[in-house]
């Protein structure tokens, strides 16, 4: 206790006391022994990211929390945009995180420190125009405006013709946000759909209506599995290589239950319109059903089975994996590829009154809420060329999952247009020209020009490596220069010869001005019918995805709120 200084404003005045000074403090406590002070405000010591190095007098600002470091929070002036921490305040009733260290020898803190009133009434700057009995939020100077739709910080009394009176609380410009999220769902049918998006090589969303797609790319990708040589040559296989790239969309639950209603030993078996299964009556005797099936790829899928399942009266299993029972504990599965059937077993004696179970089978390894089965979409589209995508370190149209930029070619179904940005060519039909022997004397230079290059090359036949001088190339290397140049080393001597052996070789290059086509009204038309599933859909394509989609106002809203929530309690 000895490290650290209450100081206490009171109606004698300032005073600076030790903690075991406060009982004998005149004015502290009312007769009730009542803590009381003159001021409105509960505040922490926040220290500015700057530093404030030329001391300037920032009193009475929003600011919003810059970092969090070492027994300090970094504090910056807030925005219109941020998450408001608090108002910088002058003399606050309390304040926590106040060490010794973040005041000087006269008591007064610190130029790089501020008191942040962060729940209380405090007196913030403003433009003029915030009313009394009105709110404000944070202009991007830090400073008070009047709110545009009356949520956000009280305004309890104008104190100047700059400053007002207004209540802090926390997190009460996060309610706003949400506020009016809600607001604009709940007023006419003419509120906008909430539009989020999604990517990725498989897309799974959680939150999604059954609404058509609101725009769908997809980015090719070329892949080469090792370094190419001149002797040991690789080829270049990209998305769609085949002539068409093939999109999956699905629900949830991939059980397809094929099951029809029936009476069986004395249980009476109802199919539900939602895909449960209504068990009614005391079997005669043990016996098992066929439920359905589910069309499985190599993965990681889960069964599940909300209902009354129990070891000794029911239990849903997999025919081909008797083991694999949504009763077990162990309801994950590593499945290759195939047609898996799914049975439930009824024990004999069991009674079943009204018993309803939910068989679902999703993909992952976390069983998902239960949601009908639904139709799988498959969206076809016609790519003669393939499309091409190849690493960048900067400069790329998109960013795979673990922050790879690649320049792709893509298809973009919202503008209906193809985008190339590759083109292939075959080296066989360049006009080569000789170059100089290479400085190892082994090898010889081949160069040649391709006006519409930008920079990034793939080939199959030679290795691109980072510009250098030409003559320093080994057997088997490319570079590519400004102008177009694309340069290698050969053990060929004649260019003739050359350009008769590199016939059928491969090369895909960066265009340096992307071109577009028009999508036929054929897929445009294939792609309009295509929707999302309630509430899971998963979006399966053989490249890159793009997806916007309308998200389920209500999953929206709980999921705002959750948000909200989880900030509040951080932010306390």
């Amino acid at each position: 206790m000895a490290d650290y200084i209450t100081r206490i404003r009171t109606a004698d005045g300032d005073k600076q006391i030790d903690y075991n000074a406060l009982a004998n403090l005149p004015n502290l406590t009312d007769a009730t022994n009542t803590v009381i002070s003159p001021n409105a405000d509960y505040a922490e010591v926040g220290e500015w990211a700057d530093g404030n190095p030329d001391n300037e007098d920032r009193l009475c600002y929003f600011v919003a929390i810059a970092e969090v470091g070492d027994n300090t929070i970094k504090i910056r002036k807030a925005t219109s945009n941020d998450d408001v921490r608090g108002v910088t305040v002058y003399n606050p009733a309390f304040s926590g995180n106040a060490s010794k260290d973040k005041y000087g020898e006269d008591g007064d803190i610190l130029p790089r420190y501020d008191y942040v009133g962060i729940m209380g009434i405090v007196k913030i700057i403003d433009n003029g125009t915030c009313a009394v009995n009105g709110r404000c939020m944070p202009a991007d100077d830090g400073t008070a405006i009047p709110s545009s739709n009356n949520m956000g910080y009280a305004v309890l009394e104008r104190v100047d013709d700059t400053h007002v009176l207004i209540a802090v609380e926390p997190g009460a410009d996060m309610i706003q946000r949400v506020k009016t999220d809600v607001q604009k769902m709940q007023e006419t049918e003419t509120a906008p759909p909430i539009v989020l998006s999604a990517e990725g090589e498989q897309i799974t969303i959680t939150d999604s209506a059954k609404r058509g797609f609101q725009g769908l790319k997809i980015y090719g990708k070329t892949t080469q599995n090792g370094t190419p040589t001149p002797d040991n040559p690789i080829p270049l296989e990209s998305v769609g290589g085949d002539g068409a790239i093939v999109t999956n969309i699905e629900g949830g639950n991939l059980l397809k239950i094929a099951a029809k209603s029936t009476t069986c030993y004395g249980v009476t078996i109802t199919v539900n319109t939602d895909n449960s299964i209504t068990l009614n009556g005391t079997a005669t005797q043990d016996f098992s059903f066929y439920v359905g099936d589910a069309e499985l790829t190599d993965g990681t899928y889960t069964m599940s089975c909300k209902g009354a399942i129990a070891w000794n009266s029911r239990i849903l299993y997999c025919d081909e994996d008797a083991s694999w029972t949504a009763y077990s504990a162990n309801s994950v599965r590593n499945c290759n590829g195939g047609v898996y059937s799914f049975i439930l077993f009824v024990a004999g004696g069991a009674s079943n009154s009204n018993i309803t179970i939910y068989p679902i089978l999703n993909k992952g390894s976390t069983a998902l809420p239960y949601q009908p089965y639904v139709e799988p979409q498959q969206f076809v589209v016609a790519t003669p060329n393939g499309l091409n995508g190849f690493p960048v370190s900067s400069g790329g149209n998109y960013t795979d999952g673990i922050g790879q930029q690649w320049i792709c070619d893509e298809i973009d179904f919202e503008r209906g247009v193809t985008k190339r940005r590759t083109r292939w060519v075959d080296l066989g039909t360049l006009d080569w020209i000789k170059g100089n022997p290479t400085n190892d004397g082994l090898n010889t230079v081949m160069y040649t020009t391709i006006l519409d290059m930008s920079g990034s090359l793939l080939c199959s036949k030679f290795n691109q490596v980072a510009s250098q001088v030409w003559e320093n190339l080994k057997e088997g290397e490319m570079v590519s220069a400004s102008g177009g140049y694309v340069a290698l080393a050969t053990n060929y001597t004649d260019v003739a010869t050359f350009k008769a052996a590199m016939s059928g070789v491969m090369l895909v290059y960066e265009l340096a001005t992307p071109t577009e086509t028009p999508l036929s009204a054929e897929e445009i038309e294939a792609y309009r019918a295509l929707h999302t599933n309630y509430p899971t859909t998963i979006i399966t394509s053989e490249g890159y995805a793009n997806v916007k989609y309308v998200a389920d106002t209500k999953m929206y809203i709980d999921n705002k709120f959750a948000q909200l929530a989880t900030e509040i309690v951080n932010n306390a």
